[in-house]
């Protein structure tokens, strides 16, 4: 079950031209879209469909403050700064060399908090292979509480940095 969701409006535009000229949009239709770019291809899935249900109720249970910040930076530092780039802004060294830039978690750290957590925590758990991006599932690699607080350090910290 997915549930439905507004809060990705920049990609309605896009997702309007790409069923246009491929048809009634479907999973596969967004998940491997040539049209959308494939760091942009879950705002697609979540704008047209919202996010899986086992996420979409999620809110992060940790503690807002500087500690839980300190956690996910380390962890940002070790396993996203590569290719997210320090900044968030998807220009990591590593994140050069992939065939498609990873998402600018800049940007993306400015939608609304509700809508945030579950958002995210699906993104970091589930990867981006079903959207075509190299972004790997860190849900057997990090704990839940890691996730929470990478996803809190990006929302605090990155999202603070408006991108332009």
């Amino acid at each position: 079950m997915i549930v439905q969701s507004k809060s990705f409006a920049p990609i309605a535009g896009v997702l309007a031209v790409a069923t246009v000229l491929s048809g009634q949009p479907t999973f596969a239709h967004i998940e491997q879209n040539p049209v959308i770019q494939p760091s942009l291809r879950r705002h697609a899935m979540a704008e047209t469909y919202g996010i899986p249900a086992r996420y979409a109720a999620m809110r992060n249970p940790l503690p807002n403050t500087a500690k839980t910040w300190q956690r996910g930076a380390a962890i940002y530092a070790q396993r996203c700064a590569t290719c997210h780039g320090v900044a968030g802004r998807g220009d990591g060294p590593s994140g050069t060399l992939l065939p498609s830039p990873p998402a600018n978690l800049a940007w993306f750290a400015t939608l609304p908090p509700g809508r945030w957590d579950g958002f995210m925590y699906w993104s970091i758990a589930d990867g981006g292979r079903q959207f075509g991006t190299a972004m790997p599932s860190y849900q057997k690699l990090l704990s839940q509480k890691d996730i929470w607080a990478v996803s809190a350090y990006i929302r605090e910290t990155l999202g603070r940095s408006r991108p332009t």
